[in-house]
């Protein structure tokens, strides 16, 4: 998971991006799904927030839904 974060992050990233890109993470080494993941969001001087499930929900079916794109995209390609 260290290396995927270390090659997909980028200086300056968004709140949301950033978000993405741990979800991502995640999935990579856990089962698909929300009820799998538990997702807190530490700021300087604010306290802690939960991502709640429903949101964490429609990122993961958002990345899932482009993550089938690219593969039906890589195999037309091949295909062609």
């Amino acid at each position: 998971m260290q290396e995927f974060l270390e090659k997909n992050w980028t200086a300056g990233l968004a709140d949301t991006d950033a978000l993405r890109l741990v979800v991502r993470a995640l999935l990579e080494v856990v089962d698909s799904g929300a009820k799998n993941m538990e997702i807190a969001i530490l700021r300087p001087g604010a306290a802690v927030s939960m991502i709640p499930e429903a949101e964490l929900q429609s990122i993961i079916t958002d990345i899932e839904r482009e993550q089938e794109e690219a593969k039906k995209a890589t195999q037309e390609a091949q295909s062609s």
